[in-house]
């Protein structure tokens, strides 16, 4: 597998500079990440992760890094009746969303009527969208913002303002911290 590159990576190697330590970058599929970090199979965890009530009983997060909120990746022609998650809540409508993720609960809790198909990860659901067996990917704004900048010939859009606000942290096992 190649070299990962993007912000987090920077990120964590600034953070392993300052610490004095040799960073190792381990790919798990989004919804695993806090088990490996439970487990010990990892020591930390920086992807784009939002700092929730729930993922503080199993993490601690050190601070924010960044702010980020949800968005709708779809076809052009699917967001041209406006600009709102809302034209997606109802019946005969299906949604993907990150398994585990707070997308998940976002569509659980705001778009109950739709239909949510639950990804392993984001290139799933953007080629089921390419495909037209979804309307739409309920995710991060960095994720549907790339993934507009990644497919320039599927025409791909997102929102210009995102849904939520979240803050993004990094997450250290709880116990690995002296009480």
């Amino acid at each position: 597998m190649g070299e990962l590159i993007g912000f987090e990576a920077d990120l964590a190697n600034l953070v392993a500079d300052a610490l004095g330590v040799e960073v190792e970058f381990v790919t798990i599929a989004f919804p695993d990440l806090l088990d490996a970090l439970k487990k010990g199979e990892i020591d930390i965890v920086m992807s784009g992760m939002p700092i929730t009530a729930a993922r503080s009983l199993d993490a601690v997060f050190v601070g924010s890094y960044i702010v980020s909120g949800k968005s709708v990746l779809a076809k052009s022609q699917a967001l041209a009746g406006g600009e709102t998650a809302q034209d997606f809540n109802r019946t005969g409508i299906t949604v993907a969303a990150l398994r585990n993720s707070t997308s998940e609960a976002y569509v659980k809790k705001r778009l109950a009527k739709a239909k949510l198909v639950t990804v392993e990860h984001y290139d799933e659901a953007i080629q089921m969208i390419i495909k037209n067996e979804i309307k739409a990917l309920i995710a991060d704004v960095p994720a549907c913002k790339l993934a507009v900048f990644r497919y320039p010939d599927e025409d791909l859009t997102t929102l210009s303002a995102p849904l939520t606000v979240e803050s993004i942290g990094i997450a250290v096992s709880s116990s690995e911290l002296p009480l």
